[in-house]
């Protein structure tokens, strides 16, 4: 599993709520005229296809068309939803990425502070979701006074970053995105989230060429920024420490890796992620071991397999059933490996994986 945050200021932190970029509306069926159809039904498919149609417009580099159609989806949204309603977020949060692009300032700030004032409304003012929205709106903020010709400059480096990383060309995105850093540095400051999204995606870029070092020092300066200043709930805090744990067992600091990997455990958990949290498990038992601490090791495969069982994700459930009968097999165990064994098989064999 791989994380990598493309976009270092138009790509915002906590994803979509109701579209993906790049998702299509289907075409409206034909509908029979002696059929009634709800008027809220038939505005709902107008919305999704206005949405389409700005997704694809601003893909094309239409800019100007693009915000026009969103506008429109917003405005139907209002209509549909209400002024507190999670359909307008994500709708605000593109809007405001593409007025940036157009540095519109003053339009790129107002929707950036009305998504802030929603999640504020449905969230509270202290929820990770707001919290992130504080961020983006000082991320937005602080880029409105730029001067325009430098901001032209930072975004064309973006874009050629995000194409550099699509043909993976992973040294040459590293040394376009370390630029974009300076001019990160100089507008947030190193203690942004913004900053350490950058920092992030220069890391992933690191482990894409086997710089396993470059990426763990990089993840560690990310990581301590966004677990400074995000919330605990916010998916960036658990996502950075699985990134974290895992480029360190690849560098074979397995004990340092012990600490981001519980964190992210438990934080999985809290979130409702019963899979993540086996997963995390698994891995702390792979870290446990190479460090030495068998038995914690054998506990952590254990919550691996119970975890993977409560999500229904039989074959993760096999194969960490597999990876603790290994274990006790390493530790001359073979009384309690062969059990494990049998019932991992008779998982596959029963599931047909």
């Amino acid at each position: 599993m791989r994380l990598i945050v493309v976009g270092l200021w138009l790509l915002l932190f906590g994803g979509w709520v109701t579209y993906s970029p790049g998702q299509e509306a289907a075409a409206p069926a034909k509908q029979d005229p002696t059929t009634k159809v709800d008027p809220d039904l038939q505005r709902v498919a107008q919305r999704d296809l206005l949405w389409a149609e700005a997704l694809q417009q601003s893909s094309d580099g239409e800019y100007a068309v693009a915000i026009a159609k969103g506008e429109e989806t917003l405005s139907l949204e209002y209509a549909l939803f209400g002024e507190k309603s999670e359909e307008l977020t994500g709708t605000l949060k593109w809007l405001t990425s593409q007025y940036l692009k157009m540095q519109q300032f003053e339009q790129a700030t107002d929707r950036a502070k009305k998504y802030r004032t929603i999640c504020n409304a449905i969230y509270g003012e202290k929820s990770w979701q707001s919290v992130s929205a504080k961020f983006f709106e000082d991320n937005i903020l602080r880029l409105s006074m730029v001067q325009p010709e430098r901001l032209e400059i930072i975004l064309k480096m973006e874009v050629e970053s995000a194409k550099l990383i699509d043909e993976q060309k992973h040294l040459e995105a590293i040394g376009k995105m370390k630029k974009l850093l300076d001019e990160e540095r100089e507008i947030l400051g190193e203690d942004h989230p913004y900053y350490a999204n950058t920092l992030w995606n220069i890391a992933a870029e690191y482990e894409m060429v086997g710089r396993y070092t470059n990426a763990e020092r990089y993840l560690t300066r990310a990581r301590n920024i966004i677990r400074e200043h995000l919330h605990v709930g916010d998916p960036y805090v658990r996502n950075v420490a699985w990134a974290l744990g895992r480029i360190r067992i690849l560098t074979q600091l397995h004990e340092s890796a012990i600490e981001p990997l519980r964190e992210a455990r438990r934080l999985f958990l809290a979130a409702g992620q019963k899979a993540d949290a086996g997963y995390m498990a698994s891995r702390l038992g792979e870290a446990y071991f190479a460090a030495g601490q068998a038995n914690d090791a054998v506990i952590a495969y254990e919550q691996a397999i119970l975890e993977f069982r409560q999500a229904s994700d039989r074959h993760a459930e096999a194969v960490s059933l597999v990876h603790l009968a290994s274990l006790h097999r390493e530790l001359d165990d073979y009384a309690r490996a062969e059990p494990l064994y049998q019932r991992a098989l008779e998982i596959l064999v029963h599931h047909r994986f």
